[in-house]
């Protein structure tokens, strides 16, 4: 009988087989790049099926290997928003370097807090717990981030290539329902992994899906606006205030 274990095994089969095609078709779109850390992160995530379907379960191996990929994860997810942001405020570099800053200040606040949490705790904490406290903070740190990003491309009249429109948008939801199940999972003590585990696979895969889709020669050359139809007047006085907030932060970093 097929039940939801098979069902999230095929799903995590099918997401990497998805991803694999979609950084082929990014190859052959000569795409490769403008977003090779995108496909790094593509082949990452996807490889991280090898882990259960090569190394036993429960074994000292196994979670050496979740946590080397888990570790991985989490460096490619911070290089991928960086580059989010580089290409989204490619034309306001104040603050594009403004929110760099940011999220590398956040990250390392996020770490420190970690680290004086578990100092201060009582409790003894395994390696593994230990990973899961620092996977958590990141997490969060990087869940603000592409939510601020997320909002500013809903609000802003901003035009951007389409293929980065379909980049930001679909990487939002792909890392939305990463963050919620690793939430869900942490703090519902795995009673429900499986579920969530397959609710997460049929996310990750409907991104893949639009991704390999979507990103296409042509959507580097097509410029499109996301977001509110502001009225004409309103869209230029917006741009006005956001290119004033640029010169204002690239005066600040000469100084």
């Amino acid at each position: 009988m097929f039940g939801a274990l098979d069902l999230d095994v095929a799903l995590s089969w099918a997401e990497f087989a998805v991803s694999i095609a979609l950084v082929v078709r990014l190859a052959v779109g000569g795409l490769m790049g403008r977003y090779w850390l995108f496909a790094l992160y593509i082949v990452g995530n996807g490889s991280e099926v090898l882990v259960p379907a090569l190394i036993p379960y429960n074994t000292n191996l196994y979670f050496r290997a979740f946590m080397g990929f888990e570790g991985l994860r989490m460096i490619l997810t911070t290089l991928v928003i960086l580059d989010l942001y580089s290409l989204v405020f490619k034309d306001l570099p104040g603050i594009s370097r403004t929110a760099h800053k940011f999220i590398r200040y956040a990250l390392l606040a996020a770490i420190a807090f970690s680290v004086a949490l578990m100092s201060f705790e009582q409790v003894s904490r395994t390696l593994f717990q230990g990973f899961y406290v620092f996977d958590r903070a990141i997490t969060t740190s990087l869940l603000f981030f592409v939510l601020l990003i997320t909002a500013f491309l809903t609000y802003f009249p901003v035009p951007l290539r389409r293929n980065i429109i379909f980049y930001t948008v679909g990487y939002a939801v792909f890392f939305l329902a990463k963050a919620a199940g690793f939430f869900l999972l942490t703090t519902s003590g795995f009673h429900w992994v499986i579920t969530i585990s397959v609710v997460l696979d049929g996310v990750s895969l409907a991104c893949l899906v639009l991704w390999t889709w979507k990103l296409t020669p042509a959507g580097e050359l097509q410029t499109v606006q996301f977001g509110f139809n502001w009225r004409r007047e309103d869209e230029a006085r917006v741009r006005e205030q956001l290119e004033a907030i640029n010169a204002s932060l690239l005066r600040v970093a000469k100084k």
